[in-house]
């Protein structure tokens, strides 16, 4: 699957073979455990609305196993 620049808002917005591929392109990212960004250095920005410790944590490690940098930003401000 290529990369594609554009957000993903809600899963309505892929048409079923889009989603069929990034399915099958995470199962390949579990098994082989390769990071998504070697080459290129990107950014991931998280929001909560509600202060949540282990959530937050959870994102930030997957973030950072895909090879990227996450952000985090305060829903407040």
């Amino acid at each position: 699957m290529k990369s594609v620049d554009r957000d993903l808002v809600e899963l309505s917005d892929l048409a079923p073979e889009a989603i069929r591929k990034l399915l099958h392109r995470a199962d390949q990212m579990r098994t082989q455990q390769v990071p998504l960004w070697r080459d290129s250095v990107r950014h991931v920005g998280l929001i909560f609305a509600e202060p949540s410790t282990r959530t937050s944590l959870s994102f930030v490690a997957a973030i950072d196993r895909l090879g990227a940098y996450p952000l985090q930003l305060d829903a407040e401000k």
